[in-house]
């Protein structure tokens, strides 16, 4: 198989744009998942969508009672994304699962490769939601939000084929679970300016966001002096530089042992 003719073809079910846009739910959606399925069932998969919307292909042990290690990513994207963002988490896996079934490798251990529906959280205000059902954190009010159109999570998931009545139903027990494991390009310019292939993720940033506001007070600008004023601004200024300065001064474990440098 050649991965980036088969990259460039799975990136054809997309929405008009300058990249990829697939939103979940869609037709464009439906396009992707025939294809993938495909890739599964080539690789000696059983394949099924469960009701949360995920194409989940699954390579048996010959152990029933073995545990499930599960990888896979995200088939959908944001507006005009790039070709490998989430799906080539998707393919990379299938096509290890693949080299074990031609080689008739027999595990101790079940393996699920999935295909999230909606991670990126672009065309309802949510995100997450196949990864959060299975880790039984979903919030089941959240199937009543509505994209653009009109159109609630809980319409479009069940049209496609899920079924909302079942989401309680898919929560993963820890006991039965190995781990998951999730490929992924880089989002950022660590690897290249290291000129390494591939990193191995040991924490992720935490994103965190709060509303601050800063008061100052109106002074004239040609008569108050500046030891004087109380500008906001200024402040925020300030503060911005301080919170910069500190998260650049933090600890980076990256391969290579240099910490980035503020400038």
């Amino acid at each position: 198989m050649n991965i980036l003719k088969t990259l460039n073809t799975i990136a054809q079910c997309s929405q008009p744009s300058q990249g990829v846009t697939r939103l979940p739910f869609t037709k464009e959606h439906k396009q992707a998942n025939k294809i993938i399925t495909q890739w599964m069932k080539d690789a000696g998969m059983q394949v099924h969508l469960d009701a949360a919307g995920t194409l989940i292909g699954t390579y048996k042990s010959s152990n029933k009672n073995a545990k499930t290690l599960i990888l896979g990513s995200h088939q959908d994207s944001v507006i005009n994304a790039g070709r490998f963002d989430g799906i080539m988490g998707v393919l990379l896996p299938i096509l290890a699962v693949k080299k074990l079934h031609q080689k008739k490798t027999k595990l101790p251990f079940h393996i699920e490769c999935v295909a999230f529906a909606d991670e990126e959280g672009v065309r309802f205000p949510t995100a997450l939601m196949g990864p959060q059902v299975l880790a039984g954190t979903f919030k089941m009010k959240d199937i009543q939000f509505k994209d653009s159109k009109g159109i609630s999570i809980q319409q479009a998931l069940n049209n496609f084929g899920g079924n909302h009545r079942k989401l309680n139903q898919l929560k993963r027990s820890k006991k039965s679970i190995i781990g998951f494991v999730e490929t992924h390009i880089e989002q950022g310019p660590v690897l290249e300016k290291h000129k390494l292939p591939v990193g191995v993720v040991t924490g992720i940033s935490g994103i965190t966001r709060y509303i601050c506001t800063i008061k100052g007070k109106a002074s004239h600008a040609g008569t108050t002096p500046m030891n004087l004023r109380k500008d906001a601004l200024a402040g925020a200024a300030e503060i911005i530089y301080v919170l910069e300065k500190s998260s650049n001064n933090e600890e980076h474990h990256y391969h290579g042992g240099e910490r980035p440098k503020y400038s």
